[in-house]
């Protein structure tokens, strides 16, 4: 008697957790997201110039998405007098932001160090992992920092 209530119990929690959370075994694509143009930034600050941008993201698809965290790839730099650097480095935080079906949310990143110089542009490979449901790419390419 005391098996067949525990195997109860732990069938309705099983229901319970179905129909609070209908992402379980949601998968997400790139056509399930939009992503609008990234709006960079240059603040001036002693050490040189904090550098981030800020972007929309919205829920095409029929799950409720959990983005955990921001993984940006910094490539490289191009600074005003044309001089390029290789930088290749990857740094993230964490999200914990949930996305309804339809929902759009604003998203910001700033770079953990700061840069000497205002550059013009920086290459980029932004992604966002989405736990199991799994990870998208965000934006990858050339993004214009603005000028003072």
């Amino acid at each position: 008697m005391r098996k067949r209530l525990v195997l109860l119990l732990a069938a309705a929690l099983i229901v319970v957790i179905v129909l609070l959370y209908p992402s379980i075994g949601c998968r997400v694509s790139e056509e399930q997201i939009r992503t609008s143009a990234l709006e960079p930034f240059a603040v001036p600050v002693l050490q040189g110039y904090a550098i981030g941008f800020s972007f929309n993201l919205t829920n095409l698809g029929g799950c409720e998405l959990i983005a955990e965290s921001i993984q940006v790839n910094l490539q490289n730099a191009t600074y005003p007098d044309g001089r390029a650097t290789l930088i290749d480095t990857t740094e993230g935080k964490s999200l914990h932001t949930t996305l309804a079906p339809g929902q759009t949310k604003k998203f910001s990143y700033s770079f953990d160090s700061y840069f000497g110089f205002n550059p013009t542009k920086l290459g980029l490979r932004i992604e966002i992992s989405f736990g199991e449901a799994g990870r998208v790419a965000v934006f990858d390419g050339e993004l214009l920092i603005p000028q003072e």
